[in-house]
């Protein structure tokens, strides 16, 4: 006879931060999650996209994030392919999507040294802005609305200046 072990209760994500901003391409705006299990385990998903892009709703662990991160050169730029190994067999515009989510919160940056690609930033910041979060009373449904965390180079910004500079 076959013995079944149980599967332990999956551990609900407490919803800490609705925020979006606009994709690496800035074609779309997408809306992400920053949530946490067990009030140490920082998780972040995708949930909305602008545009037609598919992508996967799954919730990432930072720390699964963070240990991609640390297999690549210290001293190299990264793009968002280094997030595929997460997201194998599902869509391709998921790691993108999640990367923009990153640079949204200040994780990485546009290179300095190659285009189309990003330097790591000190995550310092971003776990402070979590611990703060965890230890308020935050808990928010997935249907609230999210805060705007759109890059400086907005093409609305980029369209108000020029728009400025033709009228002078």
């Amino acid at each position: 006879m076959k013995t079944v072990t149980p599967k332990a209760p999956e551990v609900a994500v407490r919803i800490l931060k609705i925020a979006s901003c606009l994709s690496l391409s800035g074609k779309s705006t997408l809306v992400y999650q920053i949530g946490v299990k067990d009030k140490t385990d920082i998780q972040l998903r995708i949930v909305s996209n602008s545009s037609t892009g598919f992508f996967s709703h799954e919730w990432i662990s930072f720390n699964a994030i963070q240990q991609l991160f640390s297999k690549a050169p210290a001293n190299k730029p990264i793009t968002s392919f280094l997030l595929h190994k997460i997201y194998e067999g599902q869509s391709v515009n998921t790691p993108a999507f999640l990367f923009a989510a990153l640079k949204a919160e200040g994780l990485v940056e546009p290179s300095k040294e190659s285009p189309r690609c990003y330097d790591r930033s000190d995550p310092k910041r971003f776990l402070a802005e979590v611990k703060t979060l965890v230890a308020s009373s935050v808990d928010l449904k997935a249907t609230d609305k999210p805060q705007k965390t759109v890059s400086k180079t907005t093409p609305e910004k980029t369209a108000s200046k020029s728009s400025k500079k033709k009228k002078t």
